[in-house]
């Protein structure tokens, strides 16, 4: 059972460290647990006595595991699979799981749809960032936690393109409030596909109006300007786009299109 017990802790400690699928990280984690548990009961538990029944706190079920020690027969009462599942699944999820590392080939093959690239203009143009690593680009999604079903609706539209869910991040108090404001935030994988939209927005390292906007612009990326920067006031019938962390005031006219250099930035809604 000793040598169980060495083999278990190198497995637990190597697993981490193999390049595999997080997935099989996570079960071989939670298999290897148990074991170790089983097998901390077969050797520290001794027998004393013949047919004596060990009865322990942490493993409270009528499920009765006999083992052969000598002439006697330990019975240890122990938890079912089911019942330290969600308790080796909560351990598991402590150990450190590499992100997934994508290959030049898949980040090639990723592409961005057309519905996706109409609402990326209006998310921009909002609070969405982004950044350019050597090469490639990535998006940085961060919202409010009050705004959390939104960043996770955001989620959810851009998952294919992401490594990680959604993380909170708790700040200091605001040092005029005193008050802290959580962020919730994902990032996606630095990728090709983002690149255009990095040179179209970002052309010399800061946001900027590209001057083709009203090529790009569409229904669907005003709506998710306003989801992403706006708000709407209905006593007055008036949608507000906050433009003040743009280098040039925006607003959209009649027709739905956004038109640069334009001092207003409410418009009533019809």
């Amino acid at each position: 059972m000793s040598v169980l017990y060495i083999i278990t802790n190198i497995l637990a400690i190597a697993l981490p460290s193999l390049r595999t699928s997080p997935l099989l990280i996570r079960i071989a984690a939670i298999v290897l647990l148990y074991a170790a548990a089983v097998t901390f009961i077969v050797v520290y538990i001794q027998p004393i006595g013949s047919g004596i029944v060990v009865f322990s706190e942490l493993f409270l079920s009528e499920t009765t595991l006999k083992v052969v020690y000598g002439t006697n027969f330990l019975s240890v009462h122990y938890c079912a699979i089911e019942e330290i599942f969600p308790s080796l699944l909560l351990l598991s999820s402590l150990l450190p799981i590499k992100p997934h590392q994508l290959k030049k080939v898949e980040r090639e093959e990723m592409k961005l749809t057309a519905e996706l690239g109409e609402i990326l203009v209006g998310l921009i143009l909002g609070d969405l960032c982004i950044e350019k690593l050597t090469v490639n680009a990535r998006l940085k999604f961060r919202q409010g936690i009050v705004h959390k079903d939104y960043l996770y609706h955001l989620y959810e539209l851009f998952e294919h393109y992401c490594s990680n869910a959604p993380k909170i991040t708790n700040l200091g108090p605001d040092k005029r409030t005193g008050k802290v404001y959580n962020n919730i935030w994902f990032n996606t994988y630095s990728l090709p596909c983002f690149v255009e939209f990095y040179n179209l927005f970002y052309p010399d390292g800061k946001k900027r109006i590209p001057s083709n906007l009203e090529v790009l612009f569409t229904p669907l990326s005003l709506a998710y300007w306003i989801s992403d920067d706006g708000s709407f006031c209905k006593t007055k019938s008036i949608v507000t786009l906050c433009t003040e962390h743009l280098p040039a005031k925006i607003a959209p006219s009649n027709d739905g299109a956004a038109r640069p250099g334009r001092c207003s930035n409410s418009a009533k809604a019809e």
